[in-house]
């Protein structure tokens, strides 16, 4: 993540950062697309794979994983010749940017490789191979795209290079995917993914995968109209500013991430087990320690927030203001648990669908409105308040169908030091005003352990530790 962070300043220094926004806007595009690639399937494998590993129901393990795979390759091939057919339209008229034209066939490779990757995690997910995926992604395939690129961009390839590396690196990771994946098939005797399978999709099947399929749209439109939205009331620049602060804000999310992810195979299989008493322990101890681990990161962003703008040569008051409303939202997001994890893993398909529908309908509401009037900080006012909202509809329909919630005692006495530990963590930067050094930044950084982490360390009991141990052990 740090590398990754480092990486995108080379870029800016090297190429621009309106290079930043135009690889944004395609990336942006081709994750639209991949939206229909498999249908809902795809999405649909961290859910179905512990479902049939638990019952041993490999011959319907292999059908879906066999939908998965013909859907995905079907869709592919027509999305593929549309676009290579009208790339004047693609970039002209739908993104409006005739910049990204020359690079069309780039991402066009990237959306291929990326569709089967997006896959096949999905299955190491439900396989609870997680682990595999993370050390693959991050430590292996992503220094290897860096490395790449800063070689290609020295070779002068400009742009072409930087993404001729995404390529590589993409290629890199489905020939590592591919040889876990069949060595984890071929224990559980199911050879050749394409062989003959008389079974047909069932009715669970179908209805989970359709809404799940709904929610995709509604979220991954959401998630990317954003960035069209900026292009459409301001420019490139300004996109790839947002992407920088973004990527800033994006540290917070490290721990959350993947510990949501390594979860959701359990809670899938727990409740095929009709676990729901461990499920509601496995949501609030998970939750409350998963915001403990993560305060380092929010308070040590937050005082070296001047530092890090300083470096980039974007701070000014807005942008420091819409990377505060940034932060904010992380912060909510990290605290309130993982509560769509829980809904989507436990079957409540259509309940998903609703909230990130009604997400969408907020976005359409807020960017347009609060963008054009207030520009970059309407952008980061539009974040929060549709995903506040989004936040507490979800948990309400999560408390009223499964009484799950973060209220309880330990978890308030957590947040509570916490906030009041913040409050005076500021209250001692303020007074020890210094100068924006690296020597500063690290003792910004060592309060951040004394104020938020030791006092929260007095809290902890070693039958939650015994209760995370045990937790890391089935991952």
């Amino acid at each position: 993540m740090i590398l990754g962070f480092y990486f995108k300043i080379f870029i800016i220094n090297n190429l621009g950062i309106s290079y930043l926004g135009t690889y944004s806007l395609g990336i942006s595009f081709i994750s639209i697309l991949m939206i229909f690639v498999t249908l809902g399937y795809g999405n649909s494998l961290i859910f179905f794979l512990p479902k049939y590993l638990s019952n041993n129901n490999y011959s319907r393990l292999h059908k879906y994983l066999q939908k998965t795979l013909k859907i995905n390759i079907t869709i592919i091939i027509i999305t593929t010749g549309f676009v290579l057919s009208f790339p004047s339209f693609i970039s002209n008229q739908l993104l409006r940017t005739s910049e990204i034209e020359p690079y069309l066939i780039y991402f066009i490779i990237l959306f291929i490789l990326e569709s089967f990757i997006t896959i096949f995690i999905n299955i190491l997910i439900g396989f609870q191979k997680t682990h595999k995926t993370i050390i693959i992604k991050n430590f292996i395939c992503n220094p290897f795209r860096i490395l790449s690129c800063i070689l290609l961009i020295n070779y002068n390839l400009g742009f072409h290079g930087f993404l001729i590396a995404e390529i590589l690196s993409a290629f890199l990771a489905i020939t590592l995917f591919s040889k876990i994946i069949y060595g984890a098939l071929k224990k559980i005797n199911i050879q050749n993914i394409f062989s003959k399978n008389n079974l047909s999709l069932n009715n669970e099947e179908k209805a989970y995968t359709k809404n799940i399929l709904l929610k995709t749209i509604f979220n991954s439109i959401t998630l990317h109209l954003v960035k069209i939205l900026i292009i459409f009331y301001t420019d490139l620049k300004s996109l790839g500013t947002y992407t920088i602060l973004i990527s800033i804000t994006s540290f917070i999310a490290i721990i959350h991430d993947s510990v949501w992810a390594i979860i959701k195979p359990i809670i899938s299989q727990l409740k095929e087990e009709k676990k729901i008493d461990a499920i509601f322990e496995y949501f609030q101890v998970i939750t409350r320690y998963n915001f403990i681990i993560s305060l380092p990161i929010i308070g040590s962003i937050f005082l070296s927030k001047n530092f890090i703008l300083n470096y980039l040569g974007i701070n000014n008051a807005t942008v420091e203001f819409v990377l505060l409303l940034l932060i904010m939202m992380e912060v909510i997001k990290c605290a309130k648990g993982p509560v769509f994890i829980v809904l989507e893993m436990m079957g409540f398909h259509k309940e998903i669908r609703n909230i990130v529908s009604i997400k969408l309908l907020l976005t359409l509401i807020f960017f347009p409105t609060l963008i054009p009037q207030y520009g970059l900080v309407g952008i980061g006012l539009a974040e929060i308040l549709s995903t506040t909202f989004s936040i507490i509809i979800s948990s309400i329909i999560l408390n009223n169908k499964t009484s799950i919630h973060i209220f309880h005692s330990r978890y308030l006495i957590h947040f509570s030091i916490s906030i009041i530990s913040f409050i005076i963590m500021i209250m001692f930067k303020n007074y020890n005003n210094h100068d924006e050094t690296i020597f500063f930044l690290g003792l910004d950084i060592l309060s951040v352990f004394i104020f938020l982490i030791l006092p929260n360390l007095l809290f902890i009991r070693k039958k939650d530790l015994k209760f995370i141990q045990s937790y890391f052990s089935s991952v």
